[in-house]
């Protein structure tokens, strides 16, 4: 073989290798392009799908009777993350909740706090900036507030640094509001507070904390934090976790007699189930929560069948009611969450031939109880305290005939962070209305500076 061809073969090698490895780095580029789309196509999707979710919990809140906004949010696990915070100068911040136990003199000596006692007020004392508020009753500390709104403008800059010292359940004022919702408030049932601008939150993180429910005033980022204090919720959540699942019944048949349970539900109704026009099935689909409460099966067990009975009740209230064929779609939310109790609410939509109509199921768990069902006796009212809010209403009410099952009713009211809200039977009754008689809903607002 002559020089020359030696050069050509080694020549034709290297184009063959160059390109190889073209050929890899175009095929290599190709599937990234390829990957990057199909995430884009994923981020799209899961955008689209919490847009959807939120749109739907807006109008479940702009549904409820009577009662603000309202909302549930639960995850598989429960852990309380980000306790610990630094400044940006990465000191260790205080974390009040760790000094709620002490009296009031103790707490200001341990967090070196300058509180004083606010004239006019008892058991209240203040910074002199009044960022800071405490609520003491009978020495013990039962509400803690920090707001950048009330704060001099020495402190609105240290809040703005990140440099002000103190965090509650390891949230800091002017924290980006998707932390603590990713964090401490991950698990945590929310309620918005109407017109005050701020959400209330409770779970079982909050309840190990010794906090019964946790308000925050926030835009983009929080301007307020609130906690109401109570510590023997701490006791009652020692080796207690909540493992939350969703679940949907459908039944579906021509006789409602006769319905045959859907091994394979909808995830969400369609909307086309919900047609008036053409009703020749009676369809029941009902989204319900499932509690699942490791190392303590009998507790479980009796919270689940409080949920059940609640099912059972939706469908005597719909579908168990005429022979007509019926259009039957119910959601949920948690409106209350804490070591000791657990609030659920349903809403219920049917439909037939002739109306559609909305009615509301309570379900309320005392897990205090071991799981059984939360009695109205149960939850720290009296019936004087209920009595007096019902006198408030404007129309006239059943209250003797609620006030009768003090000692029994565990479905006819509900448990939100700011309020109870009783649902008591009208006097005038609707005659509209076929699935249930017309209720009212009356709240008693609660306060920690009793």
């Amino acid at each position: 073989m002559t020089e020359g061809d030696k050069y050509l073969k080694a020549k034709r090698f290297l184009i063959v290798v160059f390109l190889i490895v073209f050929i890899f780095i175009l095929f290599g580029n190709t599937k990234s392009i390829d990957v990057g789309k199909k995430e884009g196509q994923n981020a799209i999707e899961s955008s689209s799908i919490g847009n959807k979710e939120e749109e739907k919990r807006q109008n479940f809140e702009d549904e409820f009777p009577n009662i603000d906004e309202s909302s549930k949010n639960i995850d598989q696990e429960s852990q309380n993350k980000g306790k610990e915070v630094q400044d940006k100068n990465g000191k260790k911040k205080i974390e009040l909740t760790d000094y709620v136990e002490f009296s009031i003199e103790e707490f200001i000596e341990k967090t070196r706090m300058p509180l004083l006692p606010k004239q006019g007020e008892k058991g209240v004392w203040n910074t002199a900036d009044h960022t800071i508020r405490i609520k003491t009753d009978k020495d013990k500390i039962i509400y803690i507030s920090m707001s950048w709104f009330e704060g001099n403008d020495e402190a609105k800059q240290l809040i703005e640094s990140g440099e002000f010292p103190y965090t509650i359940a390891g949230i800091s004022l002017n924290d980006k509001v998707l932390y603590p919702e990713d964090t401490i408030l991950e698990d945590a049932s929310r309620v918005s507070g109407g017109g005050t601008g701020g959400d209330y939150y409770t779970s079982l993180d909050l309840s190990r904390l010794g906090i019964e429910r946790l308000v925050l005033g926030k835009d983009e980022t929080v301007k307020s934090i609130e906690a109401g204090i109570d510590l023997s919720l701490k006791k009652s959540a020692e080796n207690l976790e909540y493992i939350w699942e969703e679940r949907v019944e459908q039944k579906e048949g021509a006789s409602n007699d006769e319905l045959a349970v859907c091994e394979s539900p909808y995830i969400e109704m369609p909307e086309s189930y919900m047609n008036p026009d053409n009703i020749s099935r009676t369809v029941v689909w009902v989204k319900y929560p499932y509690l699942e409460i490791p190392g303590n099966l009998q507790m479980e067990h009796n919270a689940n069948s409080v949920i059940s009975e609640t099912l059972e009740a939706i469908e005597n209230s719909t579908y168990k009611k005429t022979s007509k064929n019926v259009l039957v779609q119910a959601d949920y939310m948690i409106t209350y969450m804490t070591s000791k109790f657990i609030s659920v609410m349903f809403r219920v939509h049917i439909i037939d031939d002739e109306k559609e109509e909305k009615i509301w199921k309570c379900c309320n768990i005392n897990i205090s109880q071991n799981g059984e069902a939360a009695l109205l006796k149960d939850i720290g009212i009296t019936k004087e305290e209920i009595i007096m809010a019902c006198n408030s209403q404007k129309e006239l009410i059943d209250i003797d005939a609620y006030v009768e099952d003090y000692d029994t009713k565990w479905d006819g009211y509900c448990i939100r962070p700011d309020m109870y809200i009783f649902f008591v039977q009208a006097l005038n009754k609707n005659e509209e209305s076929f699935y249930e008689d017309r209720t009212l809903a009356v709240k008693l607002y609660k306060w920690y500076d009793k």
